[in-house]
C-alpha cells in the first residue's frame, strides 16, 4: 500500500508544474515547523503544574485573615475544600485558614497568620495557613486532590514557614528550643509529611512525600537552613499513584511528653493552572501558520 501511494504521488507531481511543486515544498516545510511548535505546546500542557487552589479567589480585607470563626467548617478555593475546626469557647482554630497578612518580622503566637515570605507566591496577596497539632483530627488533615487521579505531568504546590514557626526555630521561645541548640550542632529538623489516600481514606501504595521546613542534620553547620521562601513540593508520585486525598502531618526533632514543641504551622500557596496561557500560545501558533501559508501561496 505504501509503495502504491508513493507511486501515485510521483505521477501526480509529474503532472503538475514546477511552480505548484515549489509551493507544495514550501507548504510542507511550514507544516513540519508548525507541527513541531504544536508538539511543544502540547508537551507544555502535559507537564504544566496542575494546580487548582490559589486562594486569591477568597475575599479578604487588607492585612487580615479567615480562621473559621464564622463556624462554616472550612472553605473552598479553586474547587478544593480545606477543612477547619473553630472553638468559640477557646477562641481557637485548627486545620486550615487563609490570610493576606504581611508581617514577617514579629515573632510569637500573636502573629500566627503571617507567612515568613510576607505574601503569596509571585507577589500574590492571599495564601493558606495550616495549623495541625499532634491531636488534630484526621478529617482536618485531608485535602481533596485538585487534579485528575493518575494524571501525568507535574503536580504540586508551594510551601513555606509561617513567621511564628520560623522565629521559634531561629531563636527559640518559652515553649520550643532554638534549632541547632547552644552549640549550633544539634541535628534538629521540622518536616512536612504528605501521604496519599484513596477515596475511602485508606493509604495508597505510593510512599509519602517529605519536605523539610527546617533541617539542621548535616555535619556541616553551613548546610543548616530554615525555609524562608516559597518552595515547590512535587506530589506527582501520589497523584499518579491514585491519590484522591492528600493527608498532611508535621514532625519535629523538638518534642516532649505533650508532643511537638515547634509551632505546628506552615503556609501553602498554589500557582494558578496556566491552561489559558497554553491556549493563547496554541492560537498564536495557528495564526503564524496561516500567515506563512498566505505568504507562500
Amino acid at each position: 500500500m505504501t509503495v502504491m501511494c508513493w507511486w501515485a504521488m510521483q505521477r501526480a507531481n509529474a503532472a503538475r508544474g514546477r511552480g505548484a511543486r515549489q509551493r507544495d515544498w514550501v507548504m510542507g516545510l511550514w507544516c513540519r515547523r508548525a507541527a513541531m511548535l504544536v508538539g511543544l505546546v502540547w508537551s507544555g500542557c502535559c507537564v504544566q503544574q496542575a494546580v487548582a487552589a490559589a486562594f486569591d479567589d477568597l475575599p479578604l480585607a487588607p492585612n487580615s485573615y479567615w480562621n473559621g470563626s464564622d463556624m462554616s467548617g472550612g472553605f473552598t478555593t479553586g474547587g478544593v475544600f480545606f477543612p477547619n475546626s473553630y472553638n468559640p469557647s477557646w477562641v481557637s482554630w485548627e486545620g486550615w485558614a487563609y490570610s493576606n497578612q504581611t508581617d514577617n518580622v514579629t515573632p510569637g503566637w500573636a502573629n500566627q497568620y503571617s507567612a515568613i515570605t510576607g505574601g503569596g507566591v509571585g507577589g500574590s496577596a492571599n495564601y493558606g495557613v495550616a495549623y495541625l497539632s499532634d491531636w488534630a483530627d484526621d478529617a482536618l488533615r485531608r485535602v481533596s486532590v485538585g487534579f485528575a487521579n493518575g494524571a501525568p505531568g507535574v503536580h504540586g504546590f508551594y510551601v513555606t514557614n509561617t513567621t511564628y514557626a520560623y522565629y521559634s526555630m531561629l531563636n527559640g521561645d518559652s515553649f520550643a528550643k532554638k534549632f541547632g541548640g547552644p552549640s549550633g550542632t544539634d541535628p534538629d529538623y521540622f518536616r512536612l509529611v504528605i501521604s496519599g489516600l484513596d477515596s475511602a481514606y485508606n493509604p495508597i501504595a505510593a510512599s509519602p512525600v517529605t519536605f523539610y521546613l527546617a533541617d539542621f542534620r548535616s555535619a556541616d553547620p553551613a548546610q543548616d537552613y530554615i525555609v524562608n521562601d516559597w518552595r515547590f513540593v512535587d506530589v506527582g508520585s501520589l497523584v499518579s499513584g491514585g491519590a484522591a486525598y492528600l493527608s498532611f502531618s508535621l514532625d519535629s526533632s523538638d518534642t516532649s511528653a505533650w508532643g511537638i514543641n515547634t509551632p505546628t504551622y506552615f503556609a501553602v500557596d498554589q500557582v494558578p493552572e496556566p491552561a489559558s496561557a497554553m491556549l493563547l500560545l496554541a492560537a498564536a501558533v495557528g495564526a503564524w501558520f496561516m500567515g506563512q501559508r498566505r505568504r507562500s501561496a
